[in-house]
């Protein structure tokens, strides 16, 4: 734990990216290249291609060293807070403004200015001669792209399904009230039907772009978790049929059957989880999103030789969605499950059919992921106007 917390202060890191800029003002700032790049820089206007990323990804290993330190030395730590505070850096990055596209995670400059249309860089008094769409890659977006991004708050979800709320009522008038998530499932609706422009002259697709089901790609990790996140809006059918199709579009049954890159079994565990059934959107919550289960019987091998066992009647490739379920006998609506619930061995059985059941998991208060959100954001005041 303490060398955690060494690394992830500017004043002790032992050499962590960005983060004394990320420390101070909770992003990494962005510039155009000052010098010439090369072959590989150049894939990037930015001297950097991963800002955003940086600041993104800092702020799940915050939540990470907040939730260790609140183990060892207790919430009332003053560390605890510290961390638990900048575990909420990932809103450093969120823009409600733009010129054309408004509620999206964007890079940010050396004057704390979102990167958008018409924008000119206060370091090098250039321009980058092309407006920023959610589609451009290597656009501060490591190997990938501001759609791929835009679900990244693993540690967060319910924090960033509130945020996109509150942006959406911001574009509303009078009494209307954005309902909370609708926002959010329309954009993953969207998300996992607008596939990129392969032919845009503007944008260079990196060869991590695999596995693509809309703009999601499945052959690399940055955003693999996605499928399992309409389970936070209610709509856990959606995420039945999209964990399925992110199966079919970059696994089969070969030597080869991975269609990216494995990267140190990443994507192997996804498969093993996927087809079990359930997925770890935070790997250190302790909480499972239910997916849709592959095999009739799978078990797991759990404490003091006791075994958790998933089934699923009447599986078949057509028979993917759940229909209702039972946890050791006991009717069962949750979308989620728990690292004690499968810890202490049992049976989960799941009803299959080749229709969405739009009752099993419906309820958004009672049936949904529970919140993992800690601390506050503190850098909401150094936001530019319009942007909040």
């Amino acid at each position: 734990m303490n060398a955690m917390i060494t690394d992830a202060r500017a004043a002790t890191s032992q050499g962590v990216a960005w983060i004394g800029e990320y420390e101070k003002q909770g992003y990494v700032p962005a510039q155009l290249h000052d010098t010439p790049p090369d072959p590989y820089g150049a894939h990037s206007p930015f001297k950097d291609s991963w800002t955003a990323s940086y600041s993104l990804e800092y702020s799940m290993n915050d939540w990470n060293i907040a939730k260790s330190i609140a183990l060892v030395m207790g919430e009332d730590a003053p560390e605890y807070k510290e961390f638990a505070d900048r575990s909420n850096n990932w809103q450093a990055q969120f823009d409600f403004g733009g010129s054309k596209y408004q509620g999206w995670f964007k890079a940010r400059d050396y004057d704390g200015e979102f990167i958008d249309a018409g924008w000119v860089d206060p370091k090098t008094g250039r321009a980058v001669g092309k407006d920023w769409r959610p589609d451009m890659f290597n656009w501060a977006f490591s190997e990938s792209n501001g759609w791929q991004y835009s679900f990244s708050v693993q540690h967060d979800i319910n924090g960033l399904v509130d945020l996109m709320t509150e942006f959406e009522q911001s574009t509303l008038t009078g009494d209307e009230v954005a309902e909370r998530g609708a926002l959010f499932a329309a954009r993953l609706d969207e998300y996992f039907s607008t596939y990129p422009d392969r032919n845009a002259g503007d944008n260079q697709f990196p060869v991590f772009n695999t596995g693509n089901l809309g703009q999601h790609v499945q052959g690399n990790e940055p955003d693999i978790h996605v499928p399992y996140l309409y389970n936070y809006v209610a709509q856990p059918w959606k995420t039945q049929a999209a964990v399925t199709a992110a199966t079919n579009v970059c696994y089969d049954n070969t030597a080869d059957g991975i269609c990216g890159n494995d990267d140190f079994g990443t994507l192997s565990s996804w498969f093993v989880f996927r087809a079990l059934g359930f997925f770890p959107v935070n790997s250190s919550s302790g909480i499972y999103e239910i997916g849709t289960p592959m095999f009739e019987t799978a078990s797991i091998a759990v404490d003091n030789g006791q075994r958790f066992t998933v089934k699923a009647k009447n599986v078949s490739r057509e028979n993917i969605f759940i229909q209702s379920a039972t946890l050791n006998g006991k009717d069962f609506n949750r979308t989620y499950l728990t690292h004690a619930e499968i810890m202490q061995g049992g049976d989960i059985e799941f009803l299959m059919g080749d229709k969405p059941n739009h009752r099993w998991g419906a309820n958004m208060d009672t049936d949904t992921p529970p919140d993992l959100g800690i601390g506050e954001f503190l850098h909401t005041d150094a936001l530019p106007a319009g942007s909040r």
